[in-house]
């Protein structure tokens, strides 16, 4: 079987594998292929407990338990209307 055929349009492309390891070596992901059903409700949970009780109430161990001691600021930051419908600015009808 040849890989070039005439005719056909043909781009280059590439793979870049960066830290490769042996297999038993790696920590297993949190959330397998298997469990994306799972996790999707687990998300929704974790996020309705952070929203309850602040920013942060609940975070994944990957995350780490050390306390930052600075904190993001977000009074100033610029409305996100591409990412964030509740940001879309809204006009007055008079």
């Amino acid at each position: 079987m040849r890989s070039f055929r005439e005719g056909y349009a043909y781009a280059k492309a590439g793979i870049i594998m960066d830290d490769l390891i042996p297999a038993g070596n790696g920590t297993r992901p949190l959330f397998d292929a298997r469990d994306r059903e799972k996790s999707g409700r687990l998300m929704s949970v974790l996020d309705a407990i952070n929203e309850k009780f602040g920013r942060g109430a609940l975070m994944p161990a990957a995350t780490g338990i050390k306390k930052r001691e600075w904190e993001a600021k977000f009074d100033r930051r610029s409305p996100r209307y591409t990412t964030r419908l509740d940001e879309l600015p809204h006009a007055a009808a008079n």
